[in-house]
């Protein structure tokens, strides 16, 4: 029993990293997409 609950946390885990990778990457190309908006909004 205790290894079947380890095995689910281990899962839990790898799936939060998944997750917060999955973040990270839209966190930035959220950044990247608005200064590229202000950058063209600046240039006219």
């Amino acid at each position: 029993m205790k290894s079947v609950i380890l095995s689910l946390m281990e899962k839990k885990s790898s799936f939060v990293n998944i997750a917060s990778m999955v973040f990270q990457i839209s966190k930035k190309e959220l950044l990247y997409i608005f200064t590229i908006k202000q950058f063209l909004t600046k240039c006219y």
